[in-house]
């Protein structure tokens, strides 16, 4: 008898019935059957019961099986008897009997009878952990104990399936009971996680059937092996997947390289003006601690301290041997401060002013770059305009210059000359009308001594204005005082200016004659009177502008005398070369 299910019958003495010599019961189920004063299986003329990879789950009866001489010989293999109250009922022999490879919720064999004999292979309590008792559902779950716990040599002649028809010894050995668990497999084909190039982070997810966990894996690629699913590199791998049972199964997986993985950069910014400096350091996006850095200096430091602004390359290494390169940029706020010195333009036309710029914070040492290439604090001489350049210190930090500088205006002034009443008459004057340009204050000096802006009580004559500021810039002017004609009127005089005065090598004279006259020439004289160059002038007409060159006299004042084409002086001005 075999490959049958007996469940929920009902009967007053048994629920099957056999007449013949030798019983065998193979793949059976016996189920919540009643057989309150009987039996199972009523044999008749039968000497021996065989139960073979069955189960007896939560029946109601008395014995197993019985004849009228209590001499049944009953054996068992591979079989379950669960929620049975009263083994030695069940078993109520006195003939030899065995049990072996079986499952019992509980079972004291001593307290059978004496011929029955406990084998080798009996498992008690636990439970048998089927997989759904309440619905008729009474195959194994893969944690069963049951698994692989039977004994192959006793499976019934020519069986080679279970009570769902399927493969018997699917697994290193017969399972207990009527059905056979099949053996773990892949419900899918395995998740991969790539792996970074040169390290060790891919990973491989299995989903396995049928298998009691947890899992154990060991793998081999190539020359290598090892165990886990994780921490692994790039490449093909044969893996033996083991549950808790002992149970095995085998997969190949691919574990694809990936990109490198992205650094996350962490910074502290420079702050100007103080000497701390800025701070840098990165992680391992996914990454696996602990973690190595390699920065462009070579330093290996986990956080580099006191920086100037700037990219930082670093290269992070997991612990997988994942690389992750990239920069960290520290930034910088604020600025650094600064003292300004000007040195003024000394006079107009000079080029004698200066900058000196100077730190009042900031990291040594410090950079001066200006405009024209130079590196120094103080950048000069100059003449007037606006210069541009930068100060930076050890950190980076740096200030732009934009410095204007300013020459002062050109001296200037002018006079109004009250001529004498006669040519041996010392009571002609002159009166500055106007004073400008330069630095105040300023000083005066006229050629006969006297160092006031007027000149009063002198007789007709040239006289010489010098004119100086604060820093030394001087302007002479000759004012030339006449004398009143027999008609009551002054000789009228050209008028002349020379620029610049003081000169260097090069003057211009700029002179304009009164109506109706024309210059002839003009008479370069020291102040001794003596005559030094002589300079025709053919037809300039009543205003004209000559230069008049000074280069082979030495420094000092030198008067010039215009005539005119009568071969009259009639004008005169000094010029001071430097």
């Amino acid at each position: 008898m075999g490959n049958s299910t007996f469940s929920g019958n009902k009967a007053s003495s048994c629920v099957s019935t056999a007449i013949l010599k030798k019983i065998s019961c193979f793949n059976c189920l016996f189920e919540h059957n009643i057989a309150s004063s009987g039996r199972l299986i009523h044999e008749t003329d039968t000497d021996t019961l065989l139960l073979l990879n069955s189960a007896f789950v939560d029946n109601e009866l008395q014995q197993s099986a019985i004849n009228n001489s209590f001499d049944l010989t009953m054996q068992a293999f591979n079989c379950t008897f669960s929620g049975i109250h009263d083994y030695k009922k069940f078993f109520y022999t006195l003939k030899p009997s065995l049990i072996s490879h079986c499952y019992f919720d509980s079972l004291d064999c001593n307290l059978l009878f004496p011929n029955v004999i406990c084998g080798p292979g009996i498992i008690t309590g636990g439970g048998p952990m089927f997989a759904a008792p309440d619905s008729g559902n009474y195959r194994l779950l893969p944690c069963s104990p049951l698994l692989d716990a039977g004994n192959n040599n006793v499976l019934a002649p020519g069986d080679s399936t279970d009570l769902d028809g399927l493969p018997r010894i699917r697994r290193a050995a017969v399972d207990i009971g009527p059905y056979e668990t099949p053996a773990p497999a892949l419900n899918a084909d395995p998740a991969t996680e790539p792996s970074c190039p040169g390290g060790a982070s891919g990973a491989v997810a299995f989903t396995i059937s049928d298998a009691c966990p947890p899992f154990s894996y060991a793998w081999t690629s190539g020359n290598s092996s090892g165990n886990g699913a994780s921490g692994l590199g790039a490449g093909n791998y044969s893996f033996t997947i083991s549950d808790a049972t002992g149970a095995s199964l085998n997969a190949t997986i691919a574990i694809p390289e990936g990109d490198p993985p992205p650094i996350i950069p962490f910074q502290q910014p420079v702050i100007c003006g103080d000497t701390t400096g800025g701070s840098a350091t990165a992680a391992m996006a996914g990454g696996a601690p602990p973690f190595q850095w390699l920065w462009q200096s070579g330093s290996t430091d986990s956080l580099l301290t006191g920086l100037a602004a700037g990219a930082y390359s670093v290269t992070v290494t997991d612990a997988r041997g994942c690389t992750a390169p990239g920069a960290v940029q520290v930034t910088r706020t604020g600025n650094i401060d600064v003292s300004i010195q000007i040195t003024e333009i000394s006079c107009f036309g000079e080029a004698d002013g200066a900058f000196t710029v100077l730190p009042e914070n900031g990291k040594p040492p410090f950079v001066w770059d200006w405009e024209d290439g130079s590196n120094g604090p103080t950048l000069g001489p100059l003449g007037p305009g606006e210069y541009t350049g930068s100060i930076t210190d050890a950190l980076g930090c740096f200030i732009a210059l934009l410095l204007p500088l300013d020459e002062p205006p050109p001296l200037q002034f002018d006079a109004t000359v009250h001529n004498a009443s006669g040519p041996l008459s010392a009571d002609g004057s002159i009166a500055l009308t106007s004073v400008g340009g330069g630095t105040m204050p300023y000083m005066f000096q006229w050629n006969n001594g006297v160092e006031n802006d007027t000149l009063d009580a002198v007789p007709p004559g040239v006289y010489t204005l010098t004119l100086s500021d604060a820093h030394g810039c001087t302007l002479a002017k000759s004012f030339e005082v006449s004398w009143i004609s027999n008609a009551g009127e002054a000789r009228q005089r050209a008028g002349l200016n020379v620029y610049p005065n003081p000169a260097g090598n090069i003057c211009t004279l700029y002179a304009t004659l009164p109506a109706g006259r024309t210059a002839e020439r003009i008479e370069l004289c020291d102040f001794t009177g003596k005559r030094l160059h002589t300079i025709s002038l053919p037809n300039p007409g009543n205003g004209f502008s000559l230069q008049i060159s000074l280069h082979d006299l030495p420094a000092g004042p030198y008067l010039l005398m215009l005539y005119d084409n009568e071969g009259h002086i009639t004008g005169r001005a000094v010029v001071q070369k430097k």
